[in-house]
């Protein structure tokens, strides 16, 4: 039991989204736009950015840029967690998803990297296939990180004391982060069961748990454990997140994309959702 761990955070902690070029979507367009502003509000400069053959804008926790595969999207941090419903559904693929649970620990547990490794090692199975390896990296600071796997692989596994990596930033003092990345067709079907969970930040702490204990490694928190949220850090209900939703993400694109000259398009979308609705309500009373 871990009943002195505390989890302070459980979310998505990066998005890679591609679209075609051919798909030109003003919704999509008009996100980029935001974000690079919502970015550059808080402080952080807007600079040229290039990788992976895109070419375009860097700005804080946010990339976009295009290439002749089409164009591409990069979210890192809580705005990754915080845009996910809103990037899935125009995007024709997300490449790449990191899932994070972040654990306070009682003092004293600053060698949990290196506990970790030391199970790794009796329990993988270094004949199976995809080949599973674990590899520690420490560093003079007192920092340390477990990998587990291999980067081009669809499920990489990184543990690491948060506390040294932020610069011993007060939030995350004594703190140690379980980062799964996802890449792949395993990428984009988690965000798609993420985008319609009732809960997201539970599921992803279950999903790092069940691939920590499917490597036969412990989860430093124990299963059904709560999330104890603390100064700096924000959780908001379903119900408050899909009507902040609303107030920050639908009303400022249908405000943008009627000025952008989209008026008819974006009265019929309206009409069409509304109708949808209206004939779901109706099933419902029959079923009732």
């Amino acid at each position: 039991m871990h009943t002195n761990n505390t989890i302070i955070e459980s979310q998505v902690d990066w998005l890679t989204a591609t679209r075609s070029s051919e798909l030109r979507d003003p919704f999509w367009e008009w996100l980029q736009v935001r974000l690079l502003r919502e970015e550059a509000e808080k402080g952080n400069e807007q600079e040229k950015w290039a990788g992976n053959g895109y070419i375009g804008t860097r700005c804080g926790r946010f990339r976009a840029g295009s290439s002749t595969q089409g164009e591409l999207v990069i979210l890192s941090g809580d705005l990754a967690s915080k845009h996910l419903a809103t990037l899935l559904p125009l995007c024709t693929n997300i490449s790449r998803i990191d899932l994070a649970v972040t654990v306070r620990l009682p003092v004293g547990y600053a060698d949990l990297e290196r506990a970790l490794y030391d199970v790794a090692k009796q329990n993988l199975d270094l004949h199976s296939v995809p080949y599973r390896r674990a590899n520690l990296i420490t560093s003079s600071d007192g920092g340390a990180t477990l990998y587990v796997g291999g980067r081009s692989s669809e499920c990489f596994l990184r543990v690491y004391n948060k506390g040294v990596e932020s610069l011993n930033d007060p939030r995350y003092k004594n703190c140690h982060r379980a980062e799964l990345e996802l890449k792949g067709a395993t990428a984009f079907s988690t965000a798609r069961m993420l985008v319609g969970a009732p809960d997201q930040h539970m599921m992803v702490r279950d999903m790092v748990s069940t691939r920590l204990n499917g490597w036969k490694l412990p989860a430093f928190w124990d299963h059904g454990q709560q999330l104890k949220l603390e100064s700096g850090f924000s959780r908001r209900t379903d119900a408050s997140s899909r009507l902040r939703w609303l107030r920050e993400q639908v009303r400022p694109a249908v405000t943008w994309l009627r000025e952008a000259g989209f008026e008819n398009e974006v009265d019929a979308a309206l009409a069409a959702d509304a109708e949808e609705q209206s004939l779901g309500l109706e099933d419902g009373r029959k079923e009732e």
